[in-house]
């Protein structure tokens, strides 16, 4: 390669990434999982100017990290704009579907059928309404459906028992000296918890919130 085209290439460098939509950057911070730099790429572009497809990618996100009130209310911003597609039919009726809002999710799920009327799953939740209501009176009165007081502080996930005890991913304070985190967030690695169940501990007995041993170091509460 010549020389004069060595120093043209190196002086592009700089501009190569200044091409780049807030929809692009923040849409390969999805690709990694990491929406808090999506969030912020995705508000500093609405900051500066409203535009409808980043606006229900921004409700896509905060419906990612559980916090539906800001979703729904991004996605009504834009969902019935001209970039709106099916798919953001569907998660907008998964969205009010999560917050008890199964009326208006019925509608958008016919509304996602319309341009996908072969997907089963979107069949079968239009009548979300009507199955709700069958289940609440099946079997009325014969049951008593109480919340398991098993939560603390931390972001537990994925629980599920076994004849042994409960077992669950969590992201606890660090017990090491050296911090270990992902590259891409800065969040520490998830580990695998275990709570042994003994006649004193029952099942749906409060977690020590300071639970802070591994299952490679199983600990009972």
């Amino acid at each position: 390669m010549r020389p004069g085209l060595i120093l043209l290439f190196g002086c592009l460098i700089p501009f190569l990434g200044w091409g780049q939509s807030a929809l692009d950057r923040g849409e390969r911070h999805i690709a990694r999982l990491d929406y808090q730099r999506a969030l912020q790429v995705f508000e500093q572009a609405l900051e500066k100017e409203y535009q409808d497809d980043i606006a229900l990618r921004l409700g896509y996100v905060y419906w990612q990290i559980g916090q539906t009130e800001k979703a729904q209310y991004w996605y009504r911003q834009a969902i019935r704009s001209e970039v709106a597609q099916a798919i953001d039919f569907l998660r907008f009726a998964q969205i009010l579907a999560s917050a008890n809002n199964c009326s208006e999710a019925e509608d958008w799920y016919g509304r996602y059928l319309e341009s996908a009327p072969f997907d089963q799953r979107a069949q079968q939740l239009q009548n979300l309404c009507t199955y709700q209501d069958s289940l609440k009176a099946k079997n009325f009165g014969f049951f008593e459906v109480q919340p398991a007081r098993i939560n603390t502080e931390y972001a537990d996930r994925t629980a599920f028992f076994t004849s042994e005890g409960l077992w669950f991913a969590s992201e606890r304070p660090f017990t090491s000296p050296i911090e270990q985190v992902q590259a891409q967030n800065d969040q520490p690695f998830s580990d695998i918890y275990w709570v042994p169940f003994t006649t004193n501990h029952p099942p749906d007995w409060p977690l020590n919130p300071y639970l802070a041993s591994p299952v490679r170091e199983p600990s009972p509460v």
